[in-house]
């Protein structure tokens, strides 16, 4: 916990005031200035509501605030301490838990737990939306709580198809994506599994290029599986272990910190907050599951 109130003490320097969290968030939401949502109008009376400074347009008299429309929307968690849970995403990246957020911000751990799914759910349809490319590297993983031996076969593992690519000018980019039980026979990942991953996360120009190495085999995927297995390790340690129902939001996480890992720890924020400021709003974040 000292270096999550020393990453406090660090937040309380850069962002002194809610004035000043408010203008960085600003500055996200609204690079180019303000920009009304209705019909895109650039000015705006600023009202001081007792609930949250309103921005009424000077064209349409539309209303709106700086959260509508982002993952704080309507939400009763005040904007500073969202703000400083995505600083602290951004020094400790997958090593911070719903239960140290609450103990920090002095919240529920049930809204530390919502604000942490609300985030990892709005990085995933990021994923989803981002395809591999270049040189592909991909093979089988397995997950489990437990380790257990290579012939056993337990309900509680799930098969992972973990990838990266690389191209001349960028550098390598992360894939770790939960594998249907319909695809596999015994841990072995069959065709039809090849083809649903390659269909759903890799470019059209580079479906018949890829090759699937199967579990336990290590050609050429070393340090793939070497990047996979110390980032479950730190997720083992800091979760204690996922569930299979949230498993893949994780796997988008780590691989979130993975493909932005050459950023400094502020270009780290201006990322997480831009993706939440502007991302969609999925139906899956309104009603998070209970864990």
């Amino acid at each position: 916990m000292q270096a999550i109130s020393d990453s406090i003490a660090k937040f309380d320097s850069c962002f002194s005031t809610d004035e000043a969290c408010y203008s960085f968030l600003y500055k996200i939401k609204w690079p180019a200035g303000f920009r009304c949502p209705r019909c895109n109008h650039h000015s705006a009376y600023r009202i001081a509501s007792r609930c949250s400074i309103l921005y009424q347009c000077y064209s349409c008299r539309h209303q709106t605030t700086l959260t509508a429309g982002t993952l704080m929307d309507k939400s009763r968690t005040p904007i500073r301490k969202w703000l400083l849970v995505m600083f602290l995403i951004s020094l400790h990246e997958i090593q911070i838990n719903a239960a140290q957020v609450a103990l920090a911000l002095q919240i529920t751990y049930k809204t530390a737990w919502s604000i942490l799914y609300k985030i990892r759910q709005l990085i995933s349809h990021a994923d989803e939306n981002e395809k591999l490319s270049g040189v592909i590297k991909a093979a089988v993983e397995l997950y489990a709580k437990k380790q257990h031996s290579p012939n056993y076969d337990s309900s509680k593992e799930s098969s992972i198809v973990i990838a990266c690519s690389s191209s001349f000018c960028s550098a390598s980019h992360f894939k770790f994506k939960v594998i249907p039980s319909a695809h596999l026979s015994e841990r072995r990942l069959l065709r039809s599994g090849i083809m649903n991953f390659t269909r759903n996360y890799v470019t059209h120009s580079c479906t018949n290029d890829i090759i699937i190495h199967p579990l336990y085999c290590m050609a050429d995927t070393r340090f793939l599986r070497k990047q996979y297995k110390h980032s479950i390790i730190k997720l083992k340690a800091c979760f204690k272990g996922v569930s299979i129902l949230h498993l893949q939001s994780y796997l988008d996480y780590i691989c979130f910190f993975l493909n932005n890992a050459i950023l400094g720890q502020h270009s780290l924020l201006l990322k997480l907050t831009s993706l939440c400021f502007n991302g969609p709003i999925l139906k899956s974040t309104l009603l998070p599951l209970a864990i």
